[in-house]
């Protein structure tokens, strides 16, 4: 199913700006919030990405997707600290805060604007794949340095390492063994379509909310599951009509689910904040360009020198494809009340959404080039 295009505008930006204008209407409710989008939207999403990811693309492409979604995440937040602490002047806590929340690429925007723009199969895999797995180690390392300010610890490496590892890890772990598991029992119902389906949709959903409360990664769970089941069940013949039926049912799912978060992240911009905010807001919109920017450029060496060149066009693509979207937006809300510059935090992190949803939305597609 290709999604629908307002003429030569992606129809996630074309949704923002519905979004954006809509929200100018005086008195209207904010509608984003951080339950809204991790327990109602990323699930769904998450699993549907990591179903329908190519395994042998994935196993090609692996140099550069493990770098931009670990040491890129790890470059991008140090550059944009970096920016906002000697640049824009901003306090420690607040620089490394916002260079988390935003390091890691939506997968929620990302995927939505890729699909179906006939660019380089292999293009779209480190893009889905850079965007699935390094929002599970962004998210996983917010959390991480978030808890360590909230608990007085400050900013020691050691603690966010302990934190990370155990977020991180716990997850993979538990979605490999809940992964295997599933994959198990939904083979006994492939004569029985509807339940396939239903049982992708609770392995979805209950997986993430389960980690959560053993405390650990949802994120990673979910998408170390959704790849173990769909490589088990396209690697069986007997499965061949149930993995159709769940594709179409992932693929209709995923889209309006993106349509109405897209929707949503326009109604929940203030506009007239990010203008009052300036120009803290104008530094956001530097730091993540710059981060970006030092991510891609600084990990294509490594990934040479793993085996996997990057042309300067696909570097190029990554880059100006480094959209941020709704996750970034409900980190910035989960923020507790009583934080230090909370608010400018919020709108400095809603400014730089705006601007990747937006501008950068709609010059991917120029930097994009259709597969030979």
């Amino acid at each position: 199913m290709n999604p629908p295009r307002v003429a030569r505008v992606p129809y996630t930006v074309a949704l923002v700006l519905i979004g954006l204008v809509v929200g100018l209407i005086p008195k209207l409710p904010r509608a984003i919030t951080p339950e809204l989008v991790l327990y109602l939207f990323l699930p769904p999403l998450l699993f549907a990405g990591a179903w329908e990811l190519q395994v042998e693309r994935l196993r090609r492409l692996w140099a550069p997707i493990t770098l931009l979604a670990t040491i890129g995440v790890a470059i991008g937040i140090v550059a944009s600290y970096a920016l906002l602490r000697f640049g824009g002047g901003a306090n420690a806590e607040t620089a490394l805060l916002f260079g988390a929340i935003v390091a890691a690429t939506d997968p929620v925007a990302v995927l939505a604007l890729f699909r179906n723009m006939h660019a380089d199969p292999d293009l779209a895999t480190l893009v889905e794949g850079e965007s699935l797995f390094n929002d599970g180690t962004g998210v996983v390392i917010f959390r991480s340095i978030l808890a360590g300010i909230v608990a007085g610890h400050g900013l020691h490496a050691s603690s966010i390492l302990s934190s990370f590892a155990i977020l991180a890890f716990g997850g993979v772990v538990l979605g490999l063994a809940v992964g295997f598991l599933a994959s198990r029992i939904t083979s006994a119902l492939s004569r029985s379509l509807g339940w396939y389906v239903f049982a992708s949709v609770v392995l979805a959903y209950g997986l993430y909310v389960l980690a959560e409360n053993l405390h650990v990664s949802g994120i990673m769970a979910v998408l170390t599951a959704g790849i173990v089941v769909s490589a088990t069940a396209r690697a069986s013949p007997a499965l061949k009509e149930a993995v159709e039926e769940t594709d179409r049912f992932w693929e209709v799912l995923a889209l309006l689910a993106n349509a109405a978060l897209f929707l949503l992240v326009g109604l929940s911009v203030n506009l007239a904040a990010i203008v009052a905010a300036w120009p803290a807001t104008g530094w956001a919109i530097l730091a993540i360009i710059v981060g970006r920017a030092a991510t891609v450029y600084g990990i294509a060496p490594l990934s040479a020198l793993l085996g996997v060149r990057l042309s300067f066009q696909r570097q190029n693509a990554l880059a100006v494809g480094g959209l941020r979207g709704a996750l970034s937006m409900a980190l910035a809300l989960s923020l507790p009340s009583g934080l230090a510059d909370r608010e400018l935090l919020v709108t400095m992190v809603f400014s730089a959404v705006v601007f990747t949803l937006v501008v950068q939305g709609l010059a991917v597609q120029f930097v994009v080039k259709p597969a030979a």
